[in-house]
């Protein structure tokens, strides 16, 4: 049975657009503490001066994978 028109999206279905401004401090911070917490992985962010997107390698990839790559931002 498909959904009536004006009933709001499931937030699963949701966009992924950008909800907002990047939190510059925060892309530092999660840098920190997943390099902290996983040895194998490796963080590079854009812009140092006006961060907009982190991005994390981790050396041991998943299934057949020899790495794995992660954006946030």
């Amino acid at each position: 049975m498909p959904a009536p028109e004006n009933d709001a999206p499931d937030v699963a279905e949701g966009s992924h657009s950008l909800r907002g401004p990047t939190d510059s401090p925060s892309l530092f911070d999660f840098r920190a503490e997943f390099e902290r917490l996983e040895p194998m992985a490796t963080g590079e962010i854009d812009d140092p001066v006006d961060p907009t997107t982190l991005t994390m390698t981790v050396a041991d990839g998943i299934g057949s994978a020899s790495s794995a790559r992660l954006d946030i931002g």
